[in-house]
């Protein structure tokens, strides 16, 4: 058996060799070494869409931890930019952002981040959404002031209307290549046609968006990309994994229990934007988190289709059955005025 001190031996050698480790001393000009490495998320072998995500224990100022996260390299120069350029600008709690650093596979680079902590955010906590919606109201408005939020990419309905009409022929190219019950090809079928009905009333959709506010969305609002970062003098909201971000209404942000959707709290939200935005009332919040329900499952479409490949046609299966009844239930009971 080895020794105890062989094994931390090891476990440290293994540490300073890691390319999470090697990204860190590149970006620091420092040879140091973690305590340890612990895996947040790897993403799958052969997969280019998926980021991992480490964490250095002991390695940053003050003996604090570091979060590498190893992305394509297109996201994480959206992500850079957002840090970088935008969320260091703005009056919200926002993580640290240390640099970016080229992996040595070039379609990938670093990204190097304060860790947050591991204090979730609780969908089913009222202060926690209470928080959410007063952080997306000052980081709404307050982005507004800044040419390099309306840099970054066009998150509008014109993104989610090529992402609906791409997941619609994705869809038709999988049925026509593979074998499907009846039962299930009845459903791709059924959002083949949803996917058709949403692109006929998608011109008052974007009529909707376009008098709306235009501003940073994060795109991505999960309860998974949060965290609640407790301190003596109150707590504080951390947003994670800005890949997504972009330029847009604010409406993908706002949806209300879609899924693990951060859901803030809206009088909250409407409270901080109604001195700034004089003309949105709550009527138009109330529309805004309805396209926010359609932008997500369509965003729900896209994962499902890549999931058709990387993860199996029985998961498939059940996203798309989901996304059918979120889809049909959407059509029926949401009107967008767009006048």
């Amino acid at each position: 058996m080895k020794s105890i001190s062989i094994l931390q031996h090891e476990q440290l050698e293994d540490a300073a060799c890691h390319p999470a480790t090697r990204a860190w001393c590149k970006l620091t000009k420092h040879e140091v070494v973690p305590e340890r490495v612990e895996v947040i998320q790897e993403a799958a072998r052969g997969t280019n869409d998926q980021p991992s995500v480490y964490r250095l224990t002991g390695i940053g100022p003050d003996g604090t931890n570091v979060i590498a996260k190893r992305c394509n390299s297109a996201a994480a120069c959206i992500e850079w930019s957002t840090y970088q350029n935008v969320l260091s600008q703005l009056p919200v709690s926002v993580v640290g952002y240390y640099g970016l650093i080229a992996d040595v596979d070039q379609q990938f680079c670093w990204l190097l981040l304060e860790d947050a902590g591991e204090d979730p955010y609780l969908l089913e906590d009222e202060e926690h959404r209470i928080l959410a919606g007063g952080w997306l109201g000052a980081m709404n408005v307050s982005a507004q002031q800044l040419p390099a939020a309306a840099r970054l990419p066009d998150r509008g309905p014109n993104f989610y209307l090529e992402r609906l009409l791409a997941s619609r022929e994705t869809i038709r190219i999988i049925l026509q290549g593979s074998s499907f019950s009846p039962r299930d090809a009845a459903v791709l079928n059924g959002v083949i046609s949803q996917c058709d009905a949403l692109e006929k009333r998608w011109d008052g959709i974007e009529r909707f968006c376009n008098r709306m506010p235009q501003t940073l969305v994060h795109g991505d609002l999960l309860a998974q990309n949060a965290r609640v970062r407790r301190r003596p003098a109150g707590n504080s909201l951390m947003i994670l994994d800005w890949e997504a971000a972009g330029w847009g209404v604010p409406a993908a942000d706002l949806v209300q229990f879609v899924g693990k959707s951060l859901t803030p709290d809206l009088r909250t939200y409407y409270s901080v934007v109604c001195s700034s935005w004089p003309s949105f009332g709550l009527t138009h919040l109330q529309t805004l988190t309805e396209v926010g329900r359609l932008f997500r499952l369509i965003n729900s479409l896209d994962w499902a289709n890549w999931g058709y490949r990387a993860v199996g046609v029985d998961w498939f299966n059940e996203k798309l059955n989901w996304c059918e009844r979120e889809l049909a239930n959407w059509l029926r009971t949401t009107e967008v005025p767009d006048k």
